[in-house]
Order: C-alpha cells, then structure tokens, then sequence
C-alpha cells in the first residue's frame, strides 16, 4: 500500500500556499502595526516553509504565539478564499505524477492535511481529479492532522493492510514524522518547487529512509521497493 502526500508530492502547490500565506500575514502585520522579526518579508517566507506540511490552522496558531498578534476571527476563511481561488488557477502537478499513478495498481491513496475541497480544487486543476478522487483521505475525517499518525492508520485500516505493509511519500517533516509513527516505511520526496536546502535538512532530520529527487526516480524505486 503507497500512501501519497499531496501538496508538494502530487501537486506543486505548496509554492503557491506559502505565497499566498506570506502576503496575507505580512497584510496582518502591517494593519496591526507589528514590528519584529516578522516583519522581515524573507524572515516570514523562511518561517512560512519551516512549517510545511502543517494545517493552517496550526500554523496561525503558531504565529500568533510568535508574534502575539491575535488575527480577526474571518482571517483564515479570507485566507482560504484567496487561496482556493488561486489553486484553481495556478496549481501544476509535479513532472511525471500523472504517469506514475496511472502506472500503479488499485491499494495506493492520497494521504493529505489539506481539507477534502482544498484536495478537489487543487487536483481538478492540475488534472489529477478523475484518478484520485475515490482515493482522498484527509486529515479533517481523523482525530488529529500530521503529525500524529491518525490519518495514515485510518487509511491502513480501510484498506484492510497492516501498517509495515505500507509505504508513505511525504515532503514535509510533519509528514514523515507521521509515517514513521505509524509504523510504516517513509521516504522524502524533494521534487516541489517549494523545497529549499533548510527544507531538506529538516526532512533528514524528521528520518525517512531515503530522499527522492522526482518522479523518475520514485519510478523506480517503487518498481523495487518491496
């Protein structure tokens, strides 16, 4: 069983929510008259990234306690808005995904912290809907998001597998961190546009046994992996 993340895995679209992120708090910070540290563009854009893989709302959470500017109660649906609207427009798969997941047989699922209509908007756009959308799992239909491991053993547990019989894709620390909880192989892909050389130290750090470059080579280790 191959347990796919989506943003920055699938889809090349993890550039595209931290921009989007960035110039929504950088508009907070400035309406709110804050200056620290992240009032630095390139300060929040590093920060934003060091929080890949985590749900929104976690990451508002955690700048609120770093900046102690508390957001308007609308902010995230705002953020949301603008976000989805963008998806819709830009969002592209990673080179080669497409023919890697027509490639493969029916026990593969799309494991993702990203909310159910965030995955449908994204995948319509980058044209991976019609393969996946019997395969979506997020973490909204758990308990708790990456990175806990809830998701990931839900997933096992509808299809009937035992977690060291699956294999988890992840491009985030929180992701991996996931896997790895739930007893399962992880490898970290580092073919989204997002990634950055602190990225990748951070991935290693979170522990998956090996880093993937792009889809051709995840070809052909999958072909292998077991």
């Amino acid at each position: 069983m191959i347990l796919f993340d989506c943003d920055g895995v699938l889809l090349d679209s993890e550039v595209i929510a931290d921009r989007i992120l960035c110039e929504s708090l950088s508009t907070l910070l400035k309406t709110e008259q804050h200056h620290s540290e992240m009032s630095d563009p390139l300060f929040l854009k590093q920060w934003i990234i060091d929080h890949c893989g985590q749900t929104d709302e976690n990451i508002l959470q955690r700048f609120s306690e770093f900046t102690r500017v508390n957001p308007p109660h609308d902010f995230l649906s705002q953020f949301q808005t603008t976000l989805f609207k963008t998806l819709s427009h830009e969002v592209k798969p990673i080179p080669g995904m497409k023919k890697l997941l027509e490639s493969l047989e029916d026990k593969w699922a799309v494991a993702s912290n990203s909310s159910l209509k965030r995955l449908k908007i994204s995948l319509k756009q980058g044209g991976l809907i019609n393969l996946c959308e019997s395969r979506l799992f997020s973490s909204e239909q758990v308990g708790k998001a990456k990175p806990a491991p809830d998701l990931h053993l839900h997933i096992a547990e509808q299809y009937d597998v035992v977690p060291n019989e699956c294999l988890v894709i992840e491009d985030s620390p929180a992701g991996v961190k996931a896997g790895l909880k739930a007893g399962m192989r992880v490898i970290g892909f580092i073919g989204g546009s997002h990634i950055t050389p602190k990225h990748i130290d951070f991935l290693k750090m979170a522990g998956p046994e090996k880093l993937i470059n792009n889809s051709a080579e995840l070809y052909d280790f999958l072909t292998t992996w077991k």
